[in-house]
């Protein structure tokens, strides 16, 4: 192919073709290029291969464009409820750290757990039975905030893993508890 109209394969004489006619989104780029990810895996790159080599001067340059992608969309019901359903989180367990802490300190005000301890009981059964009747209460608030966060709030996310993490919460904000009766003496 000579001549004045010869055209390479693949033709580089138009336009690139472009079905989405998105352009690059030079701003997250530069937000991503100015982070030093790509300069520290470089870095460990160039390493590796040195030791591999055994050869000082090899090296692999590193090259990054900005690639056409379609924007962004914002959802805004996803960016309240980052902000708000950790408060909400800790709102739920309000109620049973008060009652708890309450019942903890009436016990404590009534000296209930130095008379079981003059009958022979030790602190291991005692605390255990707080820890379960806890456990009961809040595995029954966690149930139903996991029950109402899985209509149409959270679609994508396994389930079971989420369920665990509230649980997991519920179960740390026991020792919050602990530490909060503790706060209080015997009168």
């Amino acid at each position: 192919m000579s001549g004045t109209k010869a055209v390479a394969i693949p033709n580089t004489a138009g336009p690139a073709y472009d079905p989405l006619g998105a352009a690059p989104d030079l701003k997250s780029y530069l937000k991503w290029f100015r982070r030093g990810y790509e300069t520290l895996h470089n870095l460990a790159a160039n390493v590796i291969l040195k030791i591999e080599t055994k050869v000082d001067s090899a090296s692999i340059s590193i090259v990054a464009d900005a690639m056409k992608a379609d924007y962004n969309k914002m959802d805004s019901f996803k960016g309240v409820l980052t902000k708000i359903l950790p408060f909400l989180f800790i709102l739920i367990f309000i109620p049973p750290v008060y009652n708890m802490v309450t019942l903890i300190v009436k016990e404590k005000e009534s000296r209930m757990k130095e008379n079981m301890r003059m009958m022979g009981m030790n602190d291991t059964p005692y605390w255990l039975s707080w820890y379960v009747y806890y456990t009961l209460v809040s595995t029954i608030i966690v149930v139903l905030a996991w029950a109402m966060l899985m209509i149409n709030v959270i679609e994508v996310s396994d389930s079971f893993l989420i369920l665990l993490y509230l649980w997991i919460y519920a179960q740390a904000v026991f020792g919050f508890i602990v530490f909060l009766s503790s706060l209080f003496m015997e009168s």
